[in-house]
């Protein structure tokens, strides 16, 4: 399978989404009522508090937690504006995939996982989220990353 890029600008652009793109990431998670309201907490938070804190709460959270411990994911430019997001980080961070049933670890390598992607509307269908995941993958890799699982 090729990974053709062809509808989307020439440049386009990726970084670790760290605060001080807060107001990127937020145009990208404002930009999808689900996102804006979970911002990346579905897969990190025990369910209720995921959805107890659903909106605002969920969004000081994450923006805490970025603050305080590092991306939880990449964010992508299309010509200088905000246009992705890919949440990627340890599977040990993600609360939900620790204590899933379903989601088992299956090995011992140390694994990271792909749980969100964001795309705003006017970026979408032009291949992005494939060229996100790529962008991941690299983010990932240079963190130390052996393992991928999405």
């Amino acid at each position: 399978m090729s990974l053709e890029y062809d509808l989307l600008p020439k440049s386009i652009e990726c970084y670790p989404a760290s605060i001080i793109r807060k107001r990127d990431i937020e145009k990208i998670f404002d930009d999808c009522v689900d996102a804006g309201n979970c911002y990346c907490a579905f897969w990190h938070l025990p369910k209720k508090i995921c959805e107890d804190n659903w909106g605002e709460p969920n969004r000081r959270w994450f923006f805490n937690t970025v603050r305080n411990y590092g991306p939880l994911g990449i964010i992508a430019y299309s010509n200088g504006e905000p246009a992705g997001w890919c949440g990627i980080a340890p599977r040990g961070k993600y609360d939900r995939l620790r204590r899933s049933r379903f989601f088992s670890i299956v090995d011992d390598c140390p694994v990271w996982s792909v749980t969100c992607f964001v795309v705003r509307k006017k970026f979408r269908r032009q291949g992005l989220s494939r060229l996100l995941l790529r962008e991941a993958i690299v983010f990932a890799q240079s963190q130390g990353a052996e393992c991928i699982e999405g």
